[in-house]
């Protein structure tokens, strides 16, 4: 959970502290959610560098920057944009 709070949601080492206490009850410490942050990195590094290598030797690299139309189901007057 501290992953996808901390790196998925962009939270701060403060911000996950406070909403683990407040939601769950769990009292952590800055230092503790660091040490996670860390061992998680370590736990992905293989899976990350298979990764890079595998792209690597990929004849052909694509990335999708196609926008997502967005806009206002309840006010259809509102005009479509594109983010």
């Amino acid at each position: 959970m501290e992953g996808l709070l901390g790196c998925g949601y962009h939270l701060s080492h403060r911000k996950v502290r406070s909403l683990l206490d407040q939601v769950l009850g769990v009292e952590i410490s800055t230092g503790a959610i660091n040490t996670i942050r860390c061992r998680l990195s370590e736990s992905l590094a293989t899976l990350v560098e298979e990764a890079v290598t595998s792209i690597r030797h990929e004849k052909v690299a694509h990335m999708d920057e196609t926008g997502v139309l967005l806009c206002r189901w309840d006010n259809p007057s509102l005009p479509v944009r594109e983010v």
